[in-house]
């Protein structure tokens, strides 16, 4: 089990912590930081719990201190029909702010152990949609992860993870998000 962080810090590029935001309430459980929108107004991240299965995506208005929810398996479970696990996380703006690209995990779908999927939704939480599909090749996990934009908003870049039945575990290079 993952430990909790204590708190979210914001720090200018010659070290100093501009701002501090204590990890209590909804920011209990933030798993990870994924993005920060294009005006730096609010950060994206993703809360996970493989225990209790649960996770979502959320954003934070650095100024007020709000948290609100953009995405929960919920939402998505009408677009992954038989997935007895469902996961979100990886949430990322898109370069206009108008879209949030995020990573639908389905684990136990039909005969297979798990895969990934790559889906949008607009910001004001309409349009919900998955633009991939979920790898059904074999019965290892597989799919996509850490999901970004292209500067024109025109493509999203993924990793595309296919496990070896032997178990070993492919890990992107420090810094990779």
């Amino acid at each position: 089990h993952w430990a909790d962080p204590g708190e979210i810090v914001i720090i200018s590029l010659d070290g100093t912590i501009l701002k501090r935001l204590p990890c209590t309430g909804q920011l209990v459980g933030v798993t990870r930081i994924t993005d920060v929108s294009g005006d730096g107004s609010e950060l994206l991240f993703s809360k996970s719990d493989a225990l209790s299965k649960t996770s979502g995506v959320y954003k934070l208005n650095i100024e007020t201190g709000i948290v609100s929810k953009v995405l929960k398996p919920e939402d998505v479970a009408s677009l992954v029909p038989g997935c007895k696990e469902i996961y979100v996380d990886d949430g990322n703006w898109s370069p206009s702010g108008d879209e949030i690209a995020f990573i639908v995990r389905c684990q136990h779908i039909g005969n297979y152990r798990g895969s990934a999927a790559i889906g949008l939704i607009k910001k004001d939480g309409t349009e919900l949609r998955l633009i991939t599909e979920f790898s059904s090749a074999d019965s290892q996990w597989g799919g996509f992860h850490n999901c970004g934009w292209s500067p024109n908003s025109k493509q999203i870049l993924a990793t595309n993870f296919k496990f070896p039945p032997s178990g070993q575990r492919c890990i992107p290079p420090y810094g990779a998000h």
